[in-house]
């Protein structure tokens, strides 16, 4: 049976994995940096639940 691209334990699995951690530190970065968006409380809930 062939594997299809991107499933679990193929190079493009691990692709997309690292693609999707880049681009969510990406988004952290722009939202607590370029707009202001730290001033909203759920996004510093949201930001200190994910490091503990």
């Amino acid at each position: 049976m062939d594997r299809i691209p991107g499933s679990m334990g193929t190079g493009a699995s691990l692709f997309l994995r690292i693609g999707q951690a880049f681009f969510s530190v990406a988004s952290l970065l722009f939202m607590s940096v370029g707009v202001e968006f730290y001033s909203y409380t759920s996004f510093w809930y949201v930001f200190f639940l994910l490091l503990w």
